[in-house]
């Protein structure tokens, strides 16, 4: 015997009582921010590269954080994926290889029909290791790069 209760569409967590819509508050909240992340500025995600570009790595860090949440939020995963090498790229200029490293390996987990981004994330990978001094490790992400990018007129545009 059912109860009645609804389920999320997205996200398969039960409604309130009061939803009469498909999905549940935070997927809705976040379905109405996605347009924002789709607009010709790109919301919150070139203020990430303006930052960066100026030297302020603490704001392009911050930015480019907002963008991934949002990305996260509306279910963006090629988005999402992105803004994990944008990220790895600030923790390279931060001068912190460990956290670039972490960084372009949780893009690669997510970039598999993505080569654009897969490529860029074994590039983030090649800097983190070279700046750590792990030459082979480098050189075999450059290589695994040079690879992907035979895949990259797939379009997958960021």
């Amino acid at each position: 015997m059912s109860s009645g209760a609804k389920s999320c569409i997205r996200c398969g967590g039960r409604l309130a009582r009061d939803n009469t819509g498909e999905q549940c508050g935070p997927c809705e909240r976040g379905r109405e921010r996605l347009p924002r992340l789709e607009r010709p500025n790109g919301g919150p995600r070139p203020l990430g590269w303006l930052y960066q570009d100026a030297g302020d790595l603490a704001m392009a860090s911050e930015w480019t954080g907002r963008a991934a949440t949002l990305a996260g939020e509306c279910g963006d995963e090629r988005l999402r994926s992105y803004t994990l090498v944008r990220q790895s790229n600030i923790a390279v200029e931060s001068g912190n290889p460990a956290i670039a490293i972490e960084l372009a390996r949780a893009a690669l987990r997510n970039s598999a029909e993505l080569p654009r981004v897969r490529t860029l994330a074994l590039l983030q990978l090649a800097h983190g290791h070279a700046l750590r001094r792990e030459g082979n490790e480098s050189d075999r992400a450059i290589g695994q790069a040079w690879e992907a990018t035979a895949d990259t007129a797939a379009g997958d545009v960021i």
